[in-house]
């Protein structure tokens, strides 16, 4: 997964290819799904590849993370940390890309949702905490 994410923050943060970095961000948040709950309803969202417009991306990606942010507080999960922090991140991003200007609060939140995801992955067993 750390991968993908990888991929992702490279393709949005260094090349011109959006949809592409907004798509790849789409699947992140299929696997952390997959993490969440059972619920295969919750992949119809990719079939916003088919019409690939950057609004419609952004705003299904929008949905997907709503979705698995209220899911993982309904089951305590470890990954709504995570899954909060990257909202606040994402709400910085998107605020920058409409206004055209730069905040800095974007890396004040990305960087804790990575190190706290990478710090519980191996070491909860069950995948929840109380």
């Amino acid at each position: 997964m750390f991968f993908l994410i990888l991929l992702a923050d490279y393709i949005l943060l260094w090349g011109d290819y959006y949809k592409l970095g907004i798509a790849l961000f789409m699947l992140v948040q299929c696997l952390y799904h997959r993490q969440l709950a059972n619920d295969y309803l919750f992949y119809l969202g990719l079939l916003s590849f088919l019409y690939p417009n950057i609004y419609l991306l952004a705003f299904v990606y929008a949905l997907m993370s709503l979705v698995n942010i209220i899911t993982a507080i309904k089951n305590h999960h470890f990954l709504r940390v995570t899954l909060i922090l990257l909202a606040l991140c994402d709400i910085c991003v998107g605020l920058q890309f409409i206004l055209q200007i730069n905040i800095p609060l974007i890396w004040l939140f990305y960087l804790p949702s990575q190190v706290y995801y990478a710090k519980m992955v191996p070491s909860s067993e069950d995948r929840t905490t109380v």
